[in-house]
């Protein structure tokens, strides 16, 4: 990969390396001159970083970077961020609480040290960035294309050391930050975070809310992502076995229809590990396990303890393939589907990936690849190294919800990203009854006012969120409730949010403290 590197102070070029011509760009204002030397060298994946970092670059590391996908990478140890921790007034998704440790998915860039592949800097016109800095277009560039397949993480292995304390970061203004919102949200946005400012931090932003509205111009950073798709005999699937794992309940046609579709792969699973969860007493219906010819190794667990956290832990302690496809019992896949799935997988280097799954197949295939904020737990494939990095379903989600979006910030956390596949499709056939879930009295259904959210969903935002993604999804999940309520309970619900909110925190809690 061929790599131009250029030094910075934040404001001008102070030194380029990479190219023969590098000293005609020393001295040019940043952001512009960044974009004529991708207009100049297109085939040059351009570093940038800040001359207070000099002597911590990882090159070694830079020469390694070789996505096949179109990508944007940069770093800056905490506290030296460019966006303010107030986006999450209006962000509760799982972007935005970085891990610095290890590279995590997330559009939050920084012009401290960064690197971008080729052909997408060139694609921008500097007019278009009248009075920005490059970390707001850079954090726009990202937001803007992340959900159309551009590849965004935050990487401390781009730095030697993730100790360094730079001399000087910019931060964003208020007012910067308002555009920003102006810019990558809908309007209303703008307005909810500046109540939310007013009414949490009692903080006044007046002033720095109308500046950006008269500056509220759009910034350009769209980009045309390539999204072809390698052909299948240019990927070796020789040595990449995979297992199926199936937690069931009661559904003994569907489970069998499933069955009928993996013998009929193109690409055979090693195993499918089956485990049925049942009423004391009763013993398992599912006698074509044992008296139909499968092409593959049934492992079979009868438990009489209910719960999709523990059926699914089970089964993924019995894996014993390089790959482990999550699925429900109620599913159903094409002849081709392992085989390319694999083949896509491999292709994106990816160790986690969650597929389409929907009510019906759709008519237009779409091979677009992009990071994805949640986790599907029965529409999902991951490489089994993953389960060495302790990754399991948290049983303190155990019949509520979050379990499976918690496996995918356990998944994020360990270094890993997911991504979302719609191509190849499942068909999710949602059985009107059984599956892995039974309905069980829970810890807090002795409260004469439900708690609201849910504790689980309590629990998940206590794990993972930011301090003001948490007082955003408050505000959002008041105002969405109240808009759901009929007229005449509107005044009740006023009256009984803060007590089903506090019930659901009391209880949150005690699940995170494992009472």
């Amino acid at each position: 990969m061929n790599l131009l590197f250029v030094k910075h102070n934040f404001k001008q070029i102070i030194k380029v390396d990479g190219i023969k011509d590098a000293s005609s760009y020393n001295e040019s204002e940043l952001l512009p001159g960044l974009i004529t030397l991708a207009k100049m060298h297109p085939e040059y994946s351009i570093v940038w970083f800040h001359e207070s970092i000099d002597d911590q670059l990882n090159l070694d590391y830079f020469s390694t970077i070789d996505h096949v996908q179109a990508f944007l990478i940069s770093y800056a140890p905490s506290g030296f961020d460019y966006i303010s921790p107030e986006i999450g007034l209006v962000d509760q998704s799982v972007f935005i609480n970085v891990n610095k440790k290890v590279r995590y998915p997330t559009w939050l860039m920084s012009a401290l040290v960064g690197i971008i592949s080729p052909g997408l800097l060139n694609q921008l016109d500097a007019i278009n960035f009248q009075g920005v800095t490059l970390d707001f277009v850079l954090n726009s560039l990202a937001k803007n294309n992340m959900p159309k397949g551009l590849l965004c993480y935050s990487d401390p292995k781009l730095l030697k050391s993730t100790l360094i304390e730079p001399k000087s970061t910019p931060q964003i203004s208020q007012k910067d930050l308002y555009r920003f919102v102006l810019v990558q949200y809908k309007w209303i946005w703008v307005y909810l975070m500046f109540l939310q400012l007013l009414i949490y931090k009692n903080k006044s932003t007046l002033f720095s809310l109308l500046i950006s509205l008269l500056k509220k111009g759009k910034v350009k950073t769209d980009l045309k992502l390539n999204h072809g798709f390698i052909p299948k005999n240019n990927v070796n699937l020789h040595g990449n076995s995979i297992d199926v794992i199936i937690p069931t309940l009661n559904r003994k046609a569907y489970l069998f229809d499933f069955l009928q579709d993996l013998k009929s792969q193109t690409l055979i699973p090693n195993n499918v590990i089956i485990i049925e969860q049942l009423h004391t007493g009763l013993k398992t219906e599912l006698d074509y396990l044992n008296n139909d010819s499968w092409p593959f190794k049934i492992m079979h667990r009868c438990i009489h303890t209910f719960g999709a956290c523990n059926a699914r832990n089970l089964a993924l302690n019995l894996v014993e393939s390089d790959w482990v496809f999550l699925g429900d019992d109620d599913i159903r896949i094409k002849p081709d589907f392992m085989e390319n799935a694999m083949i896509r997988l491999k292709h994106v280097r990816a160790s986690a990936a969650t597929f389409s799954c929907n009510k019906s197949y759709r008519l237009k295939i779409n091979l677009k690849v992009k990071q994805w904020s949640d986790f599907g737990s029965g529409s999902s494939i991951i490489h089994s190294s993953l389960l060495k990095e302790n990754c399991s379903f948290d049983t303190r989600f155990e019949h509520g919800y979050g379990e499976d979006s918690d496996f995918g910030m356990q998944i994020r956390n360990a270094g890993y990203d997911i991504f979302y596949f719609n191509f190849p499709e499942i068909l999710h056939l949602k059985a009107p009854s059984g599956g892995f879930r039974e309905s069980v009295k829970l810890a807090w259904d002795i409260e004469k006012i439900t708690p609201k959210p849910s504790p689980t969903v309590t629990l998940f935002n206590l794990m993972h969120l930011t301090d003001d993604q948490k007082l955003g999804f408050k505000t959002i999940f008041w105002i969405k409730n109240l808009s759901n309520t009929y007229w005449g309970e509107k005044l009740k619900y006023l009256m009984e949010f803060s007590q089903k909110w506090h019930s659901s925190h009391k209880w949150g809690m005690k699940l995170l403290e494992g009472e």
